[in-house]
């Protein structure tokens, strides 16, 4: 089995959702909370629950697959 980390997936989700990538150098983390913070400043929801729900929901996806010893589609 696989560890999937969490916050790194949440991120890539972001950036494939949004069309922007985090600066080089920056952890998932921190580009998390810089879009958190750049959103509800701006006025706009926060958005980063959202992508850490689907990394969430992804990740077991996944393993689900894995367990049965099958890619997913």
């Amino acid at each position: 089995m696989f560890d999937v980390d969490g916050e790194e997936l949440a991120c890539r989700i972001a950036e494939a959702a949004i069309g922007i990538k985090r600066p080089s150098g920056m952890t998932a983390r921190q580009a998390l909370d810089d879009m958190r913070r750049a959103t509800t400043s701006a006025g706009q929801p926060d958005m980063v629950p959202g992508f850490e729900r689907a990394a969430q929901v992804a990740a077991e996806y996944i393993a689900q697959c894995a367990e049965k010893g099958r890619q997913p589609s």
